[in-house]
């Protein structure tokens, strides 16, 4: 390990950081000679607040968390960014100090939506692999909405609470489960009251569900195999929570590792609402589709907890009528740049 931290003290590309940070994740800082310990920590932490970069954001602080250093991770945290700052790396913070809000930026560009009929687990309404272009960039949060969150929306609105939640998200830092897909849109909602910010059709810019064709681009992060990090199911329990390794619970972000655009959780822990209807794919060459004009059904995706590797593939597609209220389901915030 002394040797791999040094290689990755030395090396200068957000690439190789991020994948030897991920390698490094699999020693304790206790398995490092004193000093190589505490130069590589340094040298993480100073990444972490300055490293543009959301894969190096986001595997460094993985990495920090694990070895125990959660204050230097909640102290880069609570750094709002102004919002006229936000273009300016991969990765922001919305919200306030007490209540920071982390976002990836994921660039615009085209990408290959759906699967190949022969990978291990498609379904047919999954396929077949189609061009789907992004035009704009857009945030995604990098960890699903949490239950602090949603219950500080909760206790401010009078809105009611969610039954039994405990048994499923049993601290504050595990994600909410259990909402509709309307309340998930009303929790957003008050969040750009919160935030202050101008979400009119005019000039269109704050918090909302992602398409469920960003929600693809954003899991995989470019590649092209059954997951974000390959299309070996032995790696899954590395990158995402699901019926092998959950204990059948959820589990809060930074326990486990992002994917290369920094997303916590991507894979399993619970399935996330979509602003789609849900309806075979259009296998034309698309831009910014948004599903079709209506359905009795809304897209969620991701996988969750309780069910096999099969539904925590990238192209994995699911759906429930929008009043369903059920313990593998949460959201992710995505951010519309003014």
């Amino acid at each position: 390990p002394d040797l791999l931290a040094q290689e990755l003290l030395e090396v200068d590309t957000s690439m190789k950081r991020y994948w030897l940070t991920l390698a490094l994740g699999e020693f304790a800082l206790a398995d490092l000679r004193t000093d190589v310990g505490g130069q590589t920590v340094e040298t993480l932490e100073a990444w972490y607040a300055e490293d543009p970069a959301s894969s190096v954001h986001s595997a460094v602080g993985w990495l920090l968390t694990c070895w125990g250093r959660q204050s230097a991770v909640d102290a880069v945290d609570s750094r709002v960014t102004p919002r006229e700052d936000i273009a300016g790396r991969e990765w922001f913070t919305l919200g306030s100090q007490e209540h920071p809000m982390p976002f990836v930026r994921i660039p615009a560009g085209t990408y290959q939506m759906g699967c190949l009929a022969e990978e291990l687990g498609a379904k047919p309404y999954e396929t077949p692999p189609h061009e789907v272009t992004i035009s704009r960039p857009f945030g995604l949060c990098a960890r699903e909405v949490t239950r602090a969150e949603y219950e500080r929306f909760v206790a401010e609105t009078g809105h009611a609470s969610l039954p039994n939640i405990d048994d499923w998200s049993p601290t504050q830092r595990h994600p909410v489960v259990g909402l509709t897909w309307f309340e998930a849109q009303e929790y957003l909602e008050w969040q750009n009251a919160q935030l202050g910010v101008n979400t009119s059709e005019e000039a269109p810019q704050g918090l909302r569900l992602p398409t469920e064709a960003e929600w693809e681009r954003a899991c995989r992060s470019g590649a092209t195999t059954a997951f974000s990090f390959g299309s070996d199911r032995a790696l899954l329990g590395k990158y995402g929570w699901y019926q092998d390794n959950s204990g059948l619970l959820t589990h809060p972000f930074r326990t486990l590792r992002p994917n290369r655009y920094g997303l916590y959780n991507i894979h399993g822990n619970t399935w996330e609402w979509c602003s789609d209807w849900y309806g075979p794919y259009d296998t034309a060459r698309t831009t910014d589709p948004c599903g079709p004009e209506g359905s009795d059904w809304r897209v969620l995706r991701g996988g969750c907890w309780n069910l096999n590797e099969r539904y925590s593939r990238s192209a994995c597609r699911n759906w429930h009528i929008e009043t369903n209220r059920n313990w593998y389901i949460g959201l992710r915030a995505a951010w519309t740049f003014g």
